[in-house]
């Protein structure tokens, strides 16, 4: 296929076709693994005089994503920034550029560059309003602000999910959700961040989706209520959380710290004089 991507090239170098050969040279060379042909046929393609914005915006973004892959020999996580960054202000209506927001993103949270990260995904939100891209970042945005101990914001940036569940996926409201209680529990709003946990344990869309974020939800509920001093709340849904998990066909290793937690809370509270009533 390269072979005859490649004549189209060199026969037909001022046609229309030409860039689309030269960026369908890089897919193949990347398909086969070779990654700095791949992201150099990819530049040329960018290059190009007769490659439209779209395709340019595409070369761009494959280039990128190319240098960010963890089995590139010589990965440049700079090299990747640096690209989207030209994509995103040299192309900026193109259809990559809300993904490549999105990838710039998640470049600067590996670099840990954390500020760099919430300022990628406000330009996404703010100039990409609608797109399946915006309504992700919206997750993303508000953990790295809790990252960053900005928790007010951190609320903030998920509410246009938690306010409006039903216009988003399970998957957004059920990560949207736990985000809206880990930043109200460090508000020390440890009531409303119950409420904001057990929206994931008590509607069945929820659950459904993904039991383990379920339980999560249960104990960090339970957790929550002895925070705000109610361990009847409290004892009801450490119970709940063990009642419906410890046995769950689903289960795994990783769901064993939330239900050792919700037990040894559980157990703690009945030892207290009133039994946790």
């Amino acid at each position: 296929a390269i072979a005859e991507f490649q004549r189209v090239v060199t026969r037909y170098p001022d046609a229309d076709a030409a860039p689309r050969a030269q960026y369908d040279i890089g897919r193949s060379y990347y398909r086969l693994r070779s990654h700095e042909h791949a992201v150099r046929a990819c530049e040329k393609a960018a290059a190009h005089g007769r490659a439209d914005e779209d395709l340019r915006a595409s070369a761009t973004y494959l280039a990128a994503w190319i240098l960010r892959d963890e089995e590139h020999p010589r990965r440049d996580l700079d090299g990747a920034a640096k690209r989207l960054r030209t994509l995103v202000t040299t192309y900026p209506t193109a259809a990559e550029s809300p993904r490549a927001y999105l990838l710039l993103a998640e470049l600067y949270r590996e670099q840990d560059r954390p500020d760099d990260a919430v300022r990628a995904y406000r330009d996404l939100v703010g100039e990409h309003a609608g797109t399946e891209e915006s309504r992700a970042a919206l997750v993303d945005l508000g953990a790295t602000l809790l990252q960053l101990g900005r928790y007010g914001e951190a609320l903030d940036a998920v509410a246009p999910i938690t306010e409006a569940a039903s216009e988003y996926t399970p998957a957004l409201v059920v990560d949207g959700q736990l985000v809206a209680g880990d930043a109200l529990t460090a508000l020390l709003r440890y009531e409303d961040a119950a409420r904001a946990y057990l929206v994931i344990a008590l509607v069945p869309a929820y659950t459904e989706h993904s039991p383990f974020a379920a339980l999560q939800a249960l104990s960090k509920a339970g957790d929550a209520y002895e925070r705000a001093a109610r361990p009847e709340l409290a004892r009801k849904w450490y119970d709940t959380a063990l009642d419906t998990y410890s046995s769950h066909a689903e289960r795994n290793a990783t769901w064993t710290q939330f239900l050792d937690f919700a037990s040894g809370r559980r157990d703690a509270l009945r030892e207290q004089p009133d039994g946790g009533e």
